[in-house]
């Protein structure tokens, strides 16, 4: 009777690891199409504010390899801003960016921004140069509350945007 129950301890415990190891091999393999990146000038030479006008970029640093969650919050933080702030972003104020950290040209970003991981970054640019930036890390917590992802979102630019009046 004990080799029994080992045995079902044995099998259940084995198919626990086996549903593990799976729904991790499919979160690291599970690649959706990207859409081409946006390309911006360097923020810290940032023509369009060289005058002295202050405009708002909210960038989303992410890696090469991408998780479905990373694709997740780069697609609702996109949707976000796209949806408040239509008219900023219609105007130039704001600007939506997505930039892959570990392109050559984009490297100098993971120290400027002290980036340990995809992150949902908000920086207000003046002059030509990064004025302010905050990196909106609760966004990996938040991804599976779209209410409280989404009033995040907004109220980080929302108060880069009123800094830039």
């Amino acid at each position: 009777m004990i080799w029994l129950r080992r045995a079902a301890a044995f099998l259940l415990l084995a198919f626990v690891v086996a549903s593990v190891v799976t729904l991790v091999a499919k979160e690291v393999t599970h690649r959706e199409p990207a859409e081409p990146p946006v390309r911006i000038v360097p923020l810290t030479t940032d023509t369009e504010s060289a005058d002295g006008t202050c405009r708002i970029v909210a960038c989303y640093f992410h890696n090469t390899d991408r998780c479905s969650t990373c694709l997740e919050i780069e697609r609702t933080a996109r949707e976000v801003v796209e949806k408040t702030f239509s008219a900023e972003l219609a105007s130039g104020q704001l600007t939506w960016v997505a930039l892959n950290m570990e392109e050559e040209e984009n490297r100098a970003y993971i120290a400027q921004f002290d980036l340990a991981m995809p992150t949902l970054v908000v920086l207000r640019v003046k002059g030509g140069a990064v004025e302010d930036w905050t990196p909106l890390d609760d966004t990996w917590g938040l991804i599976r509350n779209a209410v409280r992802f989404s009033m995040y979102v907004t109220d980080n630019v929302r108060r880069y945007l009123e800094g830039c009046s």
